[in-house]
């Protein structure tokens, strides 16, 4: 919808790519900790929950209505969008079935009349290491068509021992000027992500503090998420006389995601032993939508009205499965000392048999 953010009579927030540069944010969860009334519950595989109002958000990408794409799932890198705008508060006009906690939409990079250039490498704590580039403007003199490539990357660890974070971005935009009333937009960006998974620390039987290092890791060194994305979007838009415009966007993400990992499944505080669940999950995700509007003011009673309507489908299949060991079917993984759950390595994880 074409509205300006202060017309809208709800709470909006609006991330700009300066904001972004100024605070160093390169991941999602860390930029949606910025907005006021969003909470972000990080998961340890390098996804998370985000809720507002005490429901769950919703997603959108370039006004593309996407549920099931934002809690729990891999996210792309900042470095590919141009700003971030959240909604609270009910927004069935533009998400359709949802929550009454708002939606999220992430507006990617467009190509540029002018050519430009630029790019950043940042390190923080930990062996965090960032590194972007952006590039874009037309391709030749008739700026019929222009294009966009952003690349990106992140290389970090964190503040506990044998974990780290690995991705590499790749996104590029192009514009066709088919005529002077008519742009076709296609957008294509790809991401590998490989963390490792972080379960979380055990606490006693009575709930209480362990008093554990800060930097204690508990799993083993095969703890793995790794999930490769793929987006492809196109965008078609056409203008008409007296501030009339009609534009359809249609948008298809894959993604499979492997998760490995151990876990404690019961502690022995006296012993400081714990007993294991190993695990093994493949699941692949597949979301397709379609977005379309047409808008334009319409003159009545004197007043300059603006009238909107439009139509959005949306397709998601998950299908996935998972295998499990536990320290009841196999006597290895009992009572493993925390501090060195070297014997972890040797567990042969169990075959995943089905798939739903």
């Amino acid at each position: 919808m074409l509205m300006k953010p202060q017309d809208v009579p709800q709470s909006i927030s609006v991330l700009s790519t300066q904001q972004m540069k100024d605070q160093n944010l390169n991941m999602i969860d860390a930029a949606l900790k910025q907005v006021a009334g969003v909470n972000v519950n990080l998961y340890g595989d390098g996804t998370a929950g985000y809720s507002s109002r005490g429901f769950q958000l919703q997603a959108q990408y370039d006004g593309v209505p996407t549920p099931g794409s934002l809690n729990l799932s891999q996210q792309y890198d900042l470095a590919i969008y141009d700003r971030i705008e959240v909604l609270r508060g009910p927004s069935g006009l533009l998400q359709g079935a949802g929550t009454p906690a708002g939606s999220v939409n992430f507006v990617h990079k467009r190509p540029t009349d002018q050519f430009q250039a630029n790019g950043s490498f940042s390190v923080g704590s930990w062996n965090n290491y960032h590194a972007m580039i952006d590039v874009g403007g037309p391709i030749g003199n008739s700026k019929i068509v222009s294009t966009r490539l952003v690349m990106a990357g992140t290389d970090r660890d964190f503040f506990y021992k044998n974990a780290s974070d690995r991705r590499w971005t790749i996104y590029s935009a192009t514009d066709f000027r088919l005529t002077h009333h008519d742009t076709l937009s296609v957008m294509v960006s790809y991401q590998g992500n490989d963390t490792t998974r972080f379960m979380g620390l055990p606490r006693s039987a009575t709930g209480g503090d362990l008093n554990l290092a800060r930097s204690t890791f508990i799993g083993s060194n095969w703890n793995t998420s790794s999930a490769p994305m793929v987006e492809v979007e196109g965008q078609w838009e056409h203008v008409f006389s007296h501030g009339w415009r009609a534009r359809v966007n249609g948008r298809h993400r894959t993604s499979d995601t492997t998760l490995q990992y151990a876990y404690v499944s019961s502690y022995n505080a006296a012993a400081q032993t714990a007993n294991f669940t190993a695990a093994n999950t493949k699941y692949s995700e597949v979301n397709d939508g379609v977005d379309g509007y047409f808008t334009g003011p319409v003159h009545l009673f004197g007043q300059t009205h603006t009238l909107m309507a439009g139509a959005d489908y949306n397709h998601y299949v998950y299908q996935g499965g998972g295998a499990s060991l536990t320290a009841t079917s196999n006597p290895q993984l009992r009572g493993i000392s925390i501090f060195s759950p070297g014997r972890l390595s040797s567990i042969t994880l169990p075959t995943i048999r089905n798939r739903y």
